[in-house]
């Protein structure tokens, strides 16, 4: 479930252009580090205006923190978007 997390990171950059822990790319790591741990990330940003609901519903599903409740492979596969 590792590797889903990871997956969700890199579909939020992709969609977004900035990274989901760090959105003014001037935090420290353990700000960062911080900011996981809390799974603190939103879609507030304006790059997210002309986002999918289904795109966000997808990379929500991935960036939970418990590894229990996030999406799994086979789960991933099988979302709309």
């Amino acid at each position: 479930k590792c590797d889903l997390w990871s997956i969700g990171v890199i579909a939020f950059i992709l969609l977004s252009a900035y990274h989901p822990f760090d959105p003014l790319g001037d935090a420290t790591d353990d700000e960062i580090w911080e900011r996981i741990s809390r799974c603190d990330y939103n879609f507030g940003d304006p790059a997210w205006d002309n986002v999918s609901a289904s795109a966000k519903d997808f990379v929500s599903k991935l960036l939970v923190h418990d590894p229990k409740r996030r999406m799994s492979a086979e789960e991933a596969l099988q979302h709309p978007w």
